[in-house]
């Protein structure tokens, strides 16, 4: 999972980062360790202090070892752990003779082998990121995976300015998109994109889709309008 995390990493600019963990420790101090946090957020110097120790590329990774290049960095897999169990999970499943797997581990990634027991492609409805009890688009899938990020599946504060999914470059809450949904080949890979494209510029995603041709984006603006992201 490390060395697909780097290869992220270099695909998408840094965008994707899994040395952004003292990121999340200073917004969970903040806002989890005080009766009466400030709505801003962290004081900027705290954020600044965190970004010191944010650094894909101060992982060194072999077969033999990892090695971080500061004592005060830390990992966190959570853009691409999940995907990757999905996959493992139906690959068992497939292994012991089940020929039509939907694997949900009720996370937002969605592994769907094969066609439904009548035939039919399988038939997946996307939560609408600003009312997520309501169905905002359905898709008919097979053979496909889906993962979606979005701030609001994990968020420090109510309003949902100040969630986990950060921008490495500035150390705050990436607010591009408040959520972006990828069908691709597998739930890794999709997990992966979603949340390296729901931190990217809107005008750096092309770059990174074109290395996964058969991979589709969905992100809903802030707005509530939604565009497909292309390669």
């Amino acid at each position: 999972m490390l060395s697909e995390c780097q290869r992220f990493a270099e695909l998408s600019g840094g965008a994707f980062d899994v040395t952004v963990q003292p990121l999340w420790n200073v917004y969970a101090a903040h806002f989890f360790g005080s009766e009466s946090p400030s709505a801003q957020g962290p004081a900027p110097w705290a954020i600044e202090e965190a970004l010191e120790f944010v650094d894909w590329q101060g992982v060194d990774l072999t077969s033999r070892h990892i090695v971080l290049a500061r004592s005060g960095m830390g990992l966190t897999l959570n853009g691409i752990a999940q995907g990757y169990l999905t996959d493992r999970i139906a690959e068992i499943l497939r292994g012991n003779g089940c020929d039509r797997v939907l694997a949900d581990m009720g996370r937002s990634e969605i592994l769907l082998a094969g066609l439904r027991p009548d035939g039919q492609a399988w038939h997946i409805g996307l939560a609408d990121p600003l009312a997520p009890n309501r169905v905002a688009v359905t898709l008919d899938l097979a053979d496909r995976c889906l993962s979606t990020s979005g701030g609001y599946g994990t968020k420090f504060e109510t309003t949902g300015r100040h969630h986990h999914l950060f921008d490495p470059t500035t150390g705050r809450s990436a607010d591009h998109y408040i959520a972006v949904s990828v069908v691709a080949a597998s739930t890794m890979i999709a997990d992966a994109l979603s949340t390296s494209l729901y931190v990217m510029p809107p005008e750096s995603s092309g770059r990174l889709l074109a290395a996964f041709r058969d991979a589709v984006a969905l992100a809903t603006l802030p707005d509530g309008s939604r565009h497909e992201l292309r390669g």
